[in-house]
């Protein structure tokens, strides 16, 4: 194959890509725009649940300690003086425990749904099929590729609500918070999560790449094994037990070695990423001196400087 065949095959699969990636979106936003109260209910709790559980604590605990290291007042320090922070530290814990119960229970009743409505649709798509449609193709991969879409919605809005909709209510509500009191480290920290971000979507995007024929090997494995089962009648009669061995053999090195591709790029991108982080926590500290020494920073701000660092950096 010469290589102007080669790129334009290459360019075919890409636009085969991208047209599927788009039908799939497709199908999903249709199920959010379907189920408003359930789909936004539960992503409008997520940026409640972040503040209550993880930054209100920390201002409390920044108050605590501005309290108690900045001259005692009028009368002394007693513990009644301090009920009042401990009472709203546990009431937004309580409330914090209530949001995320309705946010869980509002996303099962969408999710679980939704999977059973696409199921449908699935079921419905293939017994409309020809006999020729159903004889040309793995009866093994249909099904493997049925229950995927329909799991691969779950993961979907999971990622959605619980990982880009948290992380970015964590960022602005850490960003905010910092800029009101040191804007030094929260620029800082701005533009190293950017810097981050732009480094991990290129090593992230090389192994969606690898993921993808990875679990390609894999469903071919799934696909074999389905029909070589379905049909071992027709293999014993023929005798063909060898060839089966042979095909299944075939596929699941095919997979093994996908894997170990992958779980080579997997070590380089996470060991680099680390490094990265390992970096940016030494920019963190010398931000927060700088910030400390110009802004003359109380002990409870760098308290609070740290944890939002923290929250920020933890992920990544």
């Amino acid at each position: 194959m010469s290589n102007s065949a080669l790129s334009k095959k290459i360019q075919k699969m890409k636009e085969e890509r991208r047209a599927m990636t788009k039908r799939i979106l497709h199908y999903f936003f249709a199920e959010i725009k379907a189920n408003k109260l359930y789909a936004y209910g539960s992503l409008l709790f997520a940026p409640a649940q972040v503040f209550l559980s993880r930054f209100l604590t920390p201002l409390v605990a920044a108050m605590l300690v501005d309290k108690l290291t900045t001259g005692e007042p009028e009368g002394g320090l007693s513990v009644s003086t301090f009920l009042p922070y401990v009472g709203a530290v546990v009431c937004a814990g309580f409330i914090a425990i209530y949001v995320g119960a309705q946010r869980t229970k509002l996303l099962w009743k969408f999710e679980i749904g939704a999977q059973r409505r696409l199921s449908r649709k699935c079921f419905d798509v293939l017994t409309m099929q020809s006999m020729r449609f159903h004889n040309d193709k793995f009866s093994g991969a249909l099904v493997n590729r049925t229950n995927k879409f329909v799991t691969a919605f779950e993961r979907f809005f999971d990622t959605l609500n619980f990982e880009i909709l948290e992380q970015l209510s964590i960022y602005v509500f850490a960003s905010g918070l910092l800029l009101m009191k040191v804007p030094i480290v929260a620029i800082a920290l701005t533009l190293l999560v950017i810097f981050y971000a732009i480094g991990a979507y290129f090593l992230f995007k090389k192994m969606a790449r690898l993921n993808e024929i990875w679990a390609k090997a894999n469903s071919r494995i799934s696909a074999q094994l389905a029909d070589s089962v379905s049909n071992i009648l027709s293999v014993k009669s023929y005798g063909n037990e060898g060839h089966e061995k042979k095909l299944f053999a075939c596929v699941s090195s095919s997979s093994f070695k996908a894997g170990m591709i992958t779980l080579r790029a997997f070590l380089v991108r996470n060991n680099s990423l680390s490094c990265v982080t390992v970096a940016i926590n030494g920019v963190l500290i010398i931000s927060t001196i700088a910030g400390g020494i110009k802004y003359n920073l109380t002990a409870g701000t760098i308290i609070l400087i740290i944890s939002f660092a923290s929250l920020l950096l933890s992920p990544l």
